[in-house]
């Protein structure tokens, strides 16, 4: 860990209107910030002109997690309201899940989200709660009594705005075109910037793609809030098969680059290279912080990440962290939109 990294390195000024409280009206549309590390140069580009930034022989990886309909409203057996997000099932029908005044739901006390009951069981060593459905809660119950867990720094500027806090756009708008495995609480957003058009456009270029699966839990948006060296990162669980990795290998002994779509995916292939270089399946704790030797990325695609996240850090330790800044500072000046459903940056 670098100490002269301190944590204040990690703030920015950002003004409120610059957090996108809506995508893009293409998903393709939004505007994309190019950092070259080999010539420290920056340049302003739209995002559908990535396929021209991609050579014959490359390979992209993503993230085919799918974001869950995860936070549910209901009543309490007292009667008042509650809100529940559930974060990891660990059964059959018990999941971990943060709630909302927790208090007034003692253990052994019952939620009602619809038609659906759970049983407050428990609390985890961590601080979560343990919810005991009667059922199984299926992908499809989920889907019909959840919302999805749209990020509370857009909650908070649509509240600004005067906008609702969820959209029904939200579900198409949140959930990329690569979404297959579903558990993840919020999205990895650098892959909701890719329409069916660049896709198109990149793999005729002759470029492969390739999966990894990190289910991302709330502990994406919690801040550092210690000195770097002393926090502890959350534990997301992680899948790298080993198609992906023999892709990987074949890419680079072809000559080619391997771009990684999203820090969701840095973080699972780093995981994977650490452990051997062999198909991964578990969690992960791993924190990216300068200095760093990445070994299974050459290019990355990510978005523009809040002030004191371990996101903002892997991206300072795969471009250093004077340049990222200095390209922070560069888009608020020329107020790129910020976080979740804002703009993007492609790093090479």
């Amino acid at each position: 860990m670098n100490p002269s990294v301190r944590l204040s390195d990690l703030d920015y000024p950002l003004p409120e209107d610059l957090i996108a409280e809506k995508p893009s009206p293409e998903r393709d549309h939004s505007r994309m910030m190019v950092l070259s590390r080999a010539d420290r140069t920056i340049r302003d580009e739209i995002f559908t002109s990535i396929a021209g930034l991609i050579r014959p022989g490359d390979c992209m990886i993503f993230n085919n997690t799918r974001v869950i309909k995860a936070r549910l409203f209901g009543k309490r057996d007292s009667g008042g309201k509650t809100e529940a997000l559930l974060v990891e099932r660990t059964g059959p029908n018990t999941w971990k899940a943060l709630l909302r005044s927790p208090r007034k739901s003692p253990v052994g006390s019952y939620l009602y989200f619809h038609d659906v009951r759970a049983k407050m069981a428990g609390r985890t060593s961590d601080g979560d709660f343990i919810l005991e459905f009667d059922d199984e809660l299926t992908p499809e119950i989920v889907d019909r009594i959840g919302v999805m867990p749209i990020p509370p720094y857009i909650v908070h500027r649509r509240k600004e705005l005067h906008m609702p806090a969820q959209l029904p756009e939200d579900d198409a708008w949140y959930q990329s075109l690569f979404a297959r495995e579903p558990g993840s609480v919020a999205a990895p957003t650098a892959s909701l910037h890719f329409s069916p058009p660049v896709i198109d456009n990149i793999k005729s270029k002759g470029v492969d793609f390739g999966y990894v699966t990190l289910h991302v839990g709330p502990g994406t948006f919690k801040p550092i809030d210690t000195e770097i060296g002393e926090f502890r990162i959350h534990r997301e669980w992680v899948e790298v098969p080993k198609k992906t990795i023999e892709l990987i290998r074949k890419t680079r002994a072809d000559g080619g680059r391997v771009i990684a779509v999203g820090t969701t995916v840095a973080r699972s292939l780093e995981t994977m290279a650490i452990n051997g270089w062999e198909p991964f399946e578990g969690y992960t704790e791993l924190m990216i912080s300068p200095p760093y030797g990445f070994q299974a990325l050459d290019a990355l695609v990510t978005n523009f990440h809040m002030p004191r996240s371990t996101l903002l850090l892997l991206v300072y330790a795969f471009a250093g962290m004077n340049f990222v800044r200095e390209a922070y500072s560069r888009a608020v000046e020329k107020r790129y939109r910020f976080y979740s459903y804002g703009d993007a940056m492609f790093i090479i």
